[in-house]
């Protein structure tokens, strides 16, 4: 096989060798991604270099190139080397942005709640139909895709059950009660009262 550059068509086409190699570099050529189109001149060509690098790695009997497919293919493979890390840095660059978008309307939210900051519609999104006119919302005021969006990302909640009992009324002490000595919080509430002046 000899790969040839046609200036005429911009591409590059297949010579495929007449005789026992024929259908080796025919199925070469094809499995590579060249493109045949038809008769009456059957010629095989690509304007890609991807092509030409599969026939590189997966190489038919004989392979030969001119020298003008050769500078056009080290050209087109500068420009495509030089087009993925342009495109790389911008993956990257967009990677940080959509972070530090998403930080900032966090520190907002944050802030929001905290009262430090008024809502803005630009930075938090649109208020909600559902709660617009109203101070607060409740279950019922949910749509059911937010209902199900937010129990699908909620894990279950548990609790060690406890190993500890309460040195006063012997119920279960849990890890988040007092523990020296193991007091639950009733009880801890109700020995508050009786302390206090």
């Amino acid at each position: 096989m000899r790969i040839v550059w046609n200036s005429l068509d911009n591409q590059f086409e297949a010579e495929l060798q007449s005789g026992p190699n024929w259908q080796a570099d025919q199925t070469a050529a094809q499995s590579a991604g060249f493109h045949c189109d038809g008769p009456p001149t059957w010629k095989w060509h690509t304007a890609k270099i991807e092509p030409l690098k599969k026939l590189r790695e997966n190489r038919p009997p004989e392979l030969t190139i001119t020298q003008e497919a050769l500078e056009q293919f080290q050209k087109m493979s500068a420009q495509a080397n030089a087009n993925a890390e342009v495109l790389a840095k911008l993956e990257e660059f967009k990677k940080q942005q959509k972070a530090s978008k998403k930080k900032e309307k966090q520190e907002h939210a944050q802030a929001v709640v905290a009262g430090e900051a008024e809502y803005d519609e630009e930075i938090d999104g649109p208020i909600p139909e559902y709660w617009i006119g109203k101070e607060f919302i409740t279950r019922d005021d949910l749509p059911q895709e937010v209902i199900d969006r937010v129990t699908s990302q909620t894990k279950p909640f548990y609790i060690e059950p406890p190993h500890k009992q309460c040195v006063l009324c012997d119920g279960p002490v849990y890890f988040y009660e007092k523990q020296d000595p193991p007091t639950c919080l009733s009880c801890e509430m109700e020995l508050d009262k009786l302390n206090r002046p």
